[in-house]
């Protein structure tokens, strides 16, 4: 799979609204919208990074991607960035960074 210059273009289209939408999220809720993350959320996270040392399958590394993918981009009101640009991709992508799909980490690359 190819990445097409058509691709950079959507990619940073992406990543420009991704910045856009955490500072539009910031400037509405401020400095204290992070304490509304609850126990929970923490510990499933937690439980995910956790879970990390101990895999020994690449399934199990993008099953644990994919699940912290979704919770992130639930609590940021964000699509995690495989659904953005990467749609039909076999295997996992994980945003890094600021979760506009400047810095990812992917599987299977072929």
């Amino acid at each position: 799979m190819a990445i097409l210059e058509q691709d950079l273009l959507v990619a940073r289209q992406a990543w420009g609204e991704g910045l856009i939408a955490v500072s539009k999220k910031y400037e509405s809720e401020g400095i204290s919208s992070p304490e509304s993350v609850t126990n929970e959320q923490i510990q499933e996270i937690n439980n995910i990074t956790s879970a990390f040392i101990s895999v020994s399958t690449t399934e199990e590394i993008e099953t644990l991607m994919h699940k912290h993918e979704q919770l992130i981009g639930d609590h940021l009101g964000l699509r995690p960035v495989i659904e953005q640009l990467f749609k039909g991709y076999d295997g996992a992508v994980k945003s890094l960074g600021g979760w506009g799909g400047d810095f990812v980490l992917v599987t299977r690359y072929a």
